[in-house]
């Protein structure tokens, strides 16, 4: 497992399907970027689980830059975006998502 990763940018490949919910446990990530692919589906609800200290369920301490532009992810945003607390860079452009930002 990559507990230690910070950050992970996989942008302009041509990467297909949906996001894995196993990004939920990459919980010291601090930038995720995933924007010019082919992705599709919903963003999982795990994504919405990261979190820096694993007893803070649903928090998201560390996450600073969420990237995912220009995909084909598909459903609402989910409402758990709204607890990254540092959050400071939301890209969701370019894809189908429905919804009010939380």
């Amino acid at each position: 497992m990559l507990r230690s990763l910070v950050g992970l940018k996989l942008l302009g490949n041509n990467l297909t399907g949906s996001i894995p919910p196993s990004t939920g446990n990459l919980v010291n990530l601090t930038t995720l970027y995933l924007y010019d692919n082919q992705l599709s589906g919903s963003i999982p609800q795990e994504v919405g689980m990261l979190r820096s200290i694993p007893q803070e369920v649903g928090m998201l301490r560390s996450l600073i830059d969420l990237e995912l532009s220009g995909n084909n992810l598909t459903g609402s945003i989910p409402t758990s975006i709204g607890n990254f607390c540092n959050l400071t860079t939301l890209y969701l452009y370019d894809n189908q998502l429905s919804g009010l930002i939380p």
